[in-house]
């Protein structure tokens, strides 16, 4: 069938046949794209997650999160005008965790301002329990 192809594009069209064929064999992961702290997560049932610190919270707690923009599942894409009436359930693993140490320089030539402050960013870790719909 691809007798007449020259060599290079029977090799990549075979390729690209094979990679489809994989991947739809698979199967497609559920996923959502949620809303939280200004910030935009790609998540999955299982998947673990470093949010801004919130205080109010303990380990074991169940956070709700309902700003979801797009959800994927075997029926396929759905993308929110502009959220979807859904909700993604995760459970706290860590109420506080800290990231890395940051140090901050300031300097100017020729005068005395040399000033060193550091910065150490606090999260909460959070494990996604389910997609509530």
């Amino acid at each position: 069938m691809l007798d007449f192809c020259a060599p290079q594009i029977k090799e990549f069209l075979v390729k690209s046949v094979y990679k489809f064929k994989v991947k739809n064999e698979k199967g497609l992961k559920m996923y959502a794209i949620i809303r939280d702290g200004g910030r935009q997560f790609k998540v999955e049932v299982g998947q673990e997650l470093q949010i801004d610190y919130r205080d109010d919270v303990n380990d074991g707690d169940e956070l709700i999160f309902d700003n979801i923009l797009a959800y994927r599942d075997d029926e396929g894409l759905k993308i929110g005008q502009p959220l979807l009436e859904m909700k993604v359930k995760a459970v706290v693993r860590e109420a506080e965790t800290k990231g890395p140490k940051l140090t901050v320089q300031k300097f100017a030539r020729r005068k005395t301002l040399r000033r060193r402050t550091g910065h150490r960013q606090k999260y909460t870790t959070v494990k996604i329990a389910e997609f509530v719909k």
